[in-house]
């Protein structure tokens, strides 16, 4: 099987995942992240009734033109509705937000008026009103029955609210893709344990599962499977009943690299096993259709920078296509803040950092090296070398994904 371009790997992964189509009802209080699975209508007008826009007096705007005085015929504050019409002439303190009196049309500001004969009457200084001053009139923003959100939407809390002016407190929802992570190695301990000789912590799981977290998944973390054929065997058929599975380890060509192996035992066929970057070269692709589901297998190499870039360039996109969510992939295009030698013969996706509007590139000491990752919100693509990149050149940067 030939070493595909990162960009042919990715239009694999691309035309495998098929956004999944169960959808489930949830609290739209609770739905931040989540993708609209059906479009909300409102249930009402908003406004609902003709409001005040503004401190002040309602007024008929026709019957008000020129007379500087008007009688006080009551007030109205949020919550209150008028019990019968606005009188010809006269004038009804409002608050904003008040539904108008029937017969009234536009509101004077406070600011504009003075209260004489104790309340009763004001004076008005600029008597110029015109119909729809100062007022939202009813429907303006929505009409009953009009689209608010679409299917497709991500939602957001502003969304949220939205949804709640409109009675929709329970929305239907795309489920969001159901992810394994599976750690594998016999070297493997858990983070509360202390590695002994010739063990090291489990961090690629942890780490994995946030990352899908991130992407919109719900990520169940197994524990760290050891390099032996019948556990690995028993965890891969469990873990192949999920949407995604992510590996970690196990995947190159070492005598105990046994994942490929049993995956195409289990059924899993592989679309590709390498591809030219750097770091992660070994990983592995493919997928099984099952019981009218297909589950995507990612089996990424052991190191945590291999872990991080695999799922950014690849696994990542998968999971929002799956989610329906937008691909939020992007390259920016930044200036070197300082010099840098770049010595591999493959192209490589290197920890960086965006700063003042530029990007520098970290000290990196391997795939292996997983403080740098704390320090960097990009990665830097670089064609293969070796070469130096001068300060002021223009880099490929595609920045690391935030949640939501």
């Amino acid at each position: 099987m030939r070493v595909l371009s990162v960009e042919e790997a990715r239009d694999i992964v691309r035309a495998t995942a098929r956004p999944l189509m169960a959808t489930e009802v949830i609290l739209a209080e609770e739905a931040t992240g989540r993708v609209m699975a059906r479009t909300v209508e409102s249930d009402i007008d908003v406004p609902p009734y003709r409001k005040a826009l503004m401190d002040g007096y309602a007024v008929s705007a026709q019957s008000v033109h020129g007379k500087p005085e008007l009688e006080v015929a009551g007030e109205l504050t949020a919550g209150m509705v008028s019990p019968e019409p606005l009188a010809k002439g006269c004038a009804v303190r409002i608050m904003t937000g008040t539904p108008l009196p029937e017969g009234a049309d536009a509101v004077i500001v406070q600011e504009v008026t003075e209260p004489i004969d104790g309340g009763r009457r004001i004076r008005v200084s600029d008597t110029s009103v015109e119909p729809m001053q100062n007022v939202l009139e009813r429907a303006y923003v929505t009409a009953c029955g009009e689209a608010v959100l679409e299917q497709g939407v991500l939602i957001r809390p502003h969304h949220v609210g939205l949804l709640s002016e409109v009675g929709a407190a329970r929305i239907r929802v795309f489920k969001n893709p159901s992810v394994a992570v599976v750690p594998t190695g016999d070297e493997l301990v858990p983070a509360t344990d202390f590695p002994g000789s010739g063990q090291i912590r489990n961090s690629n799981g942890p780490m994995l599962k946030a990352l899908a977290t991130s992407a919109g998944a719900e990520a169940h973390q197994s524990p760290a499977i050891s390099d032996d054929l019948p556990r690995l065997r028993e965890a891969l058929a469990s873990a192949l009943e999920h949407d995604v599975v992510l590996l970690s380890g196990g995947v190159s060509v070492g005598v105990r690299d046994f994942v490929p192996r049993v995956l195409e035992e289990l059924g899993v066929d592989c679309d590709f096993h390498r591809v030219a970057f750097k770091p992660g070269k070994p990983i592995w692709f493919g997928h099984r259709d099952h019981n009218d589901r297909r589950c995507l297998v990612f089996g990424l190499p052991g190191n945590p920078v291999s872990n991080l870039v695999g799922f950014e360039l690849f696994a990542r996109g998968a999971l929002e296509q799956l989610g329906h969510r937008p691909e939020r992939l992007r390259v920016e295009h930044l200036r070197v803040k300082r010099p840098f030698h770049h010595r591999s013969a493959r192209r490589t996706f290197h920890p960086a950092r965006r700063v003042d509007g530029g990007v520098e590139l970290l000290p990196w000491k391997g795939s292996a090296d997983q403080r740098v990752l704390a320090k960097a919100d990009a990665l830097c693509d670089l064609r293969p070398g070796p070469y130096t990149i001068g300060a002021g050149e223009r880099l490929a940067v595609i920045p690391l994904q935030e949640v939501l």
